[in-house]
């Protein structure tokens, strides 16, 4: 269904493809295959820091625009604004999915669209962002308490746990489409992140507790933008080849893979619903899970896309153990270090390979919005 020539995710029916899906999976393998042959192809003998340099154009005349509070007045009051309008609408606005504002500035001009662009022009989040701009608003108004010490030994998870809720609301939980719903958890996860930024610190909880700050983090750097910062100037503004961002493997760990991992298995898990697996899994597991009620389908997709980021990440751990392994024959076994570099921060490196993957699926998931 239609309105005005909008369609809304969730409430337009599943299209089907024309051909059997071995085909599919052969072209989509032969595509993977096709991609190492360039890599062997096209990929040069550098090592070190010289494999991982790119060129960059310093675009100066919009250093002094970027170092100014212009782009982030514009950018938050805009944010606000969205992030308001989605709190009333949704909570008092009409309750028709198609003609509640709440529907579309969710999960057509935020969840499809400032995804996309920040992976085609730059971080767009980082001055969208509403929570931000609230909170320098209260450190104006406020005389903000000393900020604690988020613990390092969560990383980044508090980030994964939220982003996978946020992805459960709109896959698994069949209510994505309620505006009041919508509007009453915009205001709850509002409150519950400036919370935590008047807690551990804007920068802080946003970049290790906040979900979108870190999905949009990790999406803008396949962008050609680039803006650093240093003494001259508070910001400076780069072009860089598109992807180039990220053979900077600025953090690593386990928390970092799994959050990639995540992006790609939350956008897979929409299309491997209608597949003869799920299915069977539904078959299997669905009489077990039928003395839960009502909410036997929402938990049985839960642990369904659970299942698949599992699969996802066993498989991609995996490949790029044997990666490793093939690479540096020397060490003799999989699961060793190797070149003095532990294993855990390569594979974060090689996490980022996924990016394209999943921004490149998520616009042909999206487009049609």
């Amino acid at each position: 269904m239609t309105l005005g020539g909008v369609l809304l995710h969730g409430f337009g029916q599943r299209y089907d493809l024309p051909i059997s899906l071995a085909i599919y999976l052969f072209a989509a393998g032969g595509v993977v295959v096709l991609s190492f042959v360039m890599v062997v192809l096209l990929a040069g003998e550098r090592l070190g820091a010289a494999a991982v340099a790119y060129p960059t154009r310093h675009l100066a005349i919009f250093d002094r625009m970027a170092s100014s509070g212009l782009p982030r007045l514009v950018g938050g009051t805009i944010g606000v604004a969205a992030l308001t309008a989605v709190i009333s609408t949704g909570i008092f606005g009409r309750q028709q999915p198609f003609l509640n504002p709440a529907e579309y500035l969710v999960w057509v001009y935020f969840w499809a669209a400032a995804v996309i662009l920040s992976g085609l022009v730059g971080n767009l989040w980082s001055l969208l962002n509403p929570f931000a701009a609230l909170h320098s608003i209260l450190a104006r108004l406020l005389t903000l308490p000393p900020a604690r010490q988020l613990p390092a030994r969560l990383g980044i998870w508090p980030a994964i746990v939220g982003y996978f809720l946020f992805a459960c609301l709109e896959l698994t939980s069949g209510v994505a489409s309620r505006p009041a719903l919508l509007g009453g958890i915009a205001l709850a996860y509002t409150v519950v992140t400036l919370a935590g930024m008047l807690t551990f610190g804007r920068d802080e909880y946003l970049e290790r507790a906040e979900g979108f700050t870190v999905l949009f983090g990790i999406v803008a750097r396949f962008a050609p933008i680039e803006v650093t910062a240093d003494r001259s100037f508070p910001r400076q503004v780069w072009l860089r080849p598109p992807g180039a961002g990220l053979l900077r493997n600025e953090a690593a760990g386990w928390d970092r893979v799994v959050f990639i991992v995540l992006m790609l298995s939350t956008l897979a898990f929409d299309g491997i619903l209608a597949t003869p697996v799920y299915r069977t899994f539904q078959g299997v597991a669905g009489p077990t899970l039928a003395v839960a009620g009502g909410l036997a389908t929402p938990l049985l997709k839960t642990i369904g896309l659970l299942l698949l980021t599992v699969l996802f990440l066993a498989a991609f751990t995996l490949v790029m153990r044997f990666v490793m392994w093939f690479g540096w024959p020397q060490l003799g076994s999989p699961f060793a270090r190797f070149q003095g570099v532990p294993s855990g921060q390569a594979l974060s490196a090689f996490a980022l390979t996924l990016v394209p993957i999943a921004l490149v699926y998520n616009a042909a998931h999206n487009y049609t919005y």
